[in-house]
């Protein structure tokens, strides 16, 4: 390490539950400061005023030290962190959003990041409007990272539906400053369906802000399908009358952009979903595919994607799904290198890579796992809503679009049962399909029935308790953000406790927190 100078961060300290202790949040070297937006009072409306900064103030756009030998250090600040744990306060986290009271944050697909101009956290997150019925990006503050305020003046949605392209509403944004220009990427449906036909493909739009509060939307999508492996395609669904129909699905989201000074340019990493063939053994099947690929930009606008995408995809005979990596989040190295933290099987996984392609997973992976239980309990007033009356109906219907049959083929039943077993090659259960999945290892934690996350079942119920309540504590939507050169925090989306399947009920915001390897 000869030659090398240490690295120079400010800090401000976040308040953490409990005692005296604090964390380090690194800022931007320059020490231009402006006043705090006004937060939600009970009486006090205010109209947020423009933020004048011309630099780069998001804590992604990570300096590398000086050198005085012009030497380039090839090792990672933080190459694994690991030992994540929630944070005591987020399971979920707080928001006041101008009620006077601090409510559960609810909604998806957290965006965070800690700006040094207003030294603040700033968020923007997706949420249904249940007044207006529309889906959208909603913007808060915080202090420390931890408890939330609504910023007064802003409407509900700060990014809402525009266009008929993005007509089903934004989500899912990523965020940078550069050159005094806030750009917030997002996903957007339905993305020119053909008229008449239902589905919601998906593709990536883009908005622009002088202060990153004002928001002037492109007026047509950035980034849209074009690869084979992104393709949105037509699959039969089932609706509530148990009718088929076809139904359009798939394309390219949840984007992830970092700008790279280095190389004078935007990069993005993306999900494109598509349906694909695989084959195992002498089987041949089809099955949804999640992977993860990669573009460039000169202006944030016009994309050239990546010849080799995709850049990452699920790994077989591990804890992720072959068929499903996604919500990446990327967060750049202090020193170099690339960290992606993603979605898979309803928990969070991370991956180191030098040049942002080659990817080496992190070996404490997964950093956040989903929990599930089940308990085999009598009917009267602890069954489901649909057997308090002393009897379950096993239930096999398949909610999931992704699927050709009306009907699950495995899976529980909802009584405790199953509704049908997995066999090679196509010995694992997604979405009530049997996919291939080579080494698919039976989850039975906390669990004395249901299912067994292979197509099984972990074990059936009694006489005197019949029925198999099952609930579970479900991640996804990663955001990592350094804190302290030491550590990193995960926001992410979480399932309410107690839901029986993503989703159910809404989602939450949460927080993670890890370490950095002495």
């Amino acid at each position: 390490m000869r030659g090398f100078r240490a690295i120079t961060l400010f800090f401000v300290f976040a308040l953490t539950l409990g005692g005296c202790s604090t964390e380090q949040i690194p800022a931007s070297t320059t020490d231009t400061t402006a006043d705090a937006k006004d937060v939600v009072t009970a009486d006090t409306p205010s109209t947020p005023d423009a933020d004048s900064s011309s630099g780069d103030s998001t804590n992604d756009i990570v300096k590398l030290p000086d050198t005085e030998d012009d030497t380039v250090q090839t090792e990672s600040a933080c190459k694994f962190p690991g030992s994540f744990e929630v944070h005591p306060q987020g399971a979920p986290l707080k928001v006041n959003f101008g009620q006077g009271e601090f409510v559960r944050m609810k909604g998806n697909d957290p965006f965070v990041m800690y700006d040094a101009t207003i030294q603040r956290y700033r968020v923007w997150h997706t949420l249904y409007n249940n007044s207006t019925e529309i889906l959208g990006l909603v913007y808060a503050e915080s202090e420390d990272g931890v408890v939330w305020e609504k910023v007064a003046g802003l409407p509900f949605h700060v990014v809402p539906p525009s266009f008929e392209w993005d007509d089903h509403g934004p989500e899912t944004a990523a965020v940078v400053q550069h050159n005094g220009t806030w750009y917030l990427w997002y996903t957007a449906k339905p993305c020119f369906v053909p008229a008449g036909e239902p589905g919601r493909n998906k593709c990536i739009g883009l908005a622009t802000s002088t202060d990153g509060y004002s928001w002037e939307k492109h007026p047509t999508p950035v980034v849209q399908p074009t690869q084979p492996w992104e393709m949105p395609y037509q699959h039969i669904a089932v609706n509530e009358n148990g009718q088929e129909y076809l139904r359009w699905e798939g394309g390219v989201n949840e984007p992830t952009v970092i700008r790279n000074d280095a190389k004078d340019r935007f990069e993005m990493w993306y999900e494109g979903h598509s349906m694909v063939t695989l084959t195992e053994g002498s089987e041949s099947f089809t099955t949804p595919m999640h992977r993860v690929g990669f573009a460039t930009s000169q202006d944030g606008i016009s994309w050239e994607k990546h010849d080799d995408n995709p850049v990452f995809a699920g790994e077989s005979g591990s804890w992720e799904s072959p068929a499903f990596v996604g919500h990446t989040h990327m967060l750049k190295d202090p020193i170099v290198g690339y960290h992606l933290y993603y979605f898979s099987n309803h928990s969070l996984g991370h991956a180191y890579s030098v040049d942002g392609f080659e990817w080496e997973r992190n070996p404490g992976n997964p950093l956040v796992t989903r929990s599930t239980q089940s308990q085999c309990k009598a009917p009267a007033g602890v069954c489901d809503p649909d057997c308090e009356t002393g009897t379950c109906e096993p239930d096999c219907k398949n909610y999931w679009v992704a699927s050709s049959n009306k009907t699950r083929e495995c899976g529980p039943n909802g009584c405790g049962g199953s509704c049908g077993t997995c066999t090679w090659p196509k010995q694992h259960c997604y979405r009530g399909i049997c996919v291939g999945a080579a080494g698919c290892t039976p989850d039975c934690q906390y669990k004395e029935c249901g299912d067994d996350g292979c197509g099984g079942i972990c074990a059936e119920c009694g006489p005197n308790a019949p029925y198999c309540k099952e609930g579970r504590v479900a991640f996804g939507g990663p955001a990592g953000i350094w804190v302290d050169p030491a550590g990193v925090r995960v926001y992410h989306m979480r399932s309410r406790e107690g839901a029986k399947k993503w989703g159910e009920g809404g989602m939450d915001i949460g927080l993670a927190s890890g370490v950095c390897p002495p």
